[in-house]
């Protein structure tokens, strides 16, 4: 009876404790919940409130810069209710696969070509500030798209500038030309090139296949001269040693 009586004393502390400890435990559960870790292979980019960071400018100067998200890499923090917007992009490395057709070279052969580039977030500020205004509300699929577009454009403007046997013959060429004038541009992007390759050159009408086998019928045909010559020069220097062991023997 005691008990009870404490109890209904106390019932209004008891019950004021009680609530207390919940608010408690649903405040560090919501707290939980708005907490965002990110991985090293994300950017994490919190929308809603103004930040203001340093740039390099078009002139290698650094400027202050005011933009409507902060970065957030290899760290947490809170996402303020209402405020505030969360979402990620991949730092990791993007496999793009290039794909172009009918693309008229210098000497109006039509062909095709195929190839790969490894394109990742640049690894400094100005890239992640760059990519973050530029890709924002994208998804990844969306960004891959759009650094593919580019970097087809660029292999179809330099597939115009070359032969077709400058395209055959000299492939490093075409690498380094495509390589050099998409760097420029996924610098707008806030993209890096680390790979690119292409892969194969092909056309509808047999040209390259062609030119191969001409190649290699002359590579065939040189073959054949310089053993010919290897030949005559070892029968005239075979002729030589017998006359000069006649005169000495007479």
């Amino acid at each position: 009876m005691n008990f009870l009586n404490a109890l209904a004393t106390n019932s209004g502390w008891i019950i004021g404790t009680l609530l207390f400890f919940f608010a408690i435990l649903g405040s560090a559960a919501f707290a939980n919940s708005r907490y965002k870790k990110v991985p090293p292979s994300k950017l994490g980019i919190l929308y809603g409130r103004k930040r203001k960071y340093k740039v390099a400018g078009t002139d290698g100067q650094s400027q202050e810069v005011e933009v409507g998200f902060r970065l957030l890499t290899n760290g947490g923090s809170i996402v303020i209710p209402i405020l505030e917007s969360y979402v990620e992009m991949n730092l990791g490395a993007r496999l793009i696969p290039l794909n172009v057709a009918d693309i008229p070279t210098q000497n109006k052969v039509s062909v095709a070509a195929q190839g790969t580039a490894t394109v990742s977030i640049g690894n400094n500020e100005n890239s992640m500030i760059t990519a973050a205004r530029r890709f924002q509300g994208h998804s990844e699929e969306e960004i891959n798209n759009i650094i593919k577009e580019n970097l087809e454009g660029q292999l179809r403007s330099i597939l115009g500038t070359l032969t077709i046997e400058e395209l055959i013959s000299e492939r490093e060429k075409l690498n380094e030309a495509v390589l050099k004038g998409a760097e420029q541009e996924l610098l707008k992007l806030g993209m890096e090139i680390q790979i690119l390759t292409i892969q194969g050159i092909t056309d509808r009408h047999g040209y390259i296949e062609a030119l191969g086998q001409g190649k290699i019928a002359e590579v065939k045909r040189d073959a054949k001269v310089r053993e010919a010559e290897a030949s005559r020069d070892s029968q005239i220097a075979s002729s030589n040693a017998l006359k000069e062991a006649e005169l000495i023997a007479a």
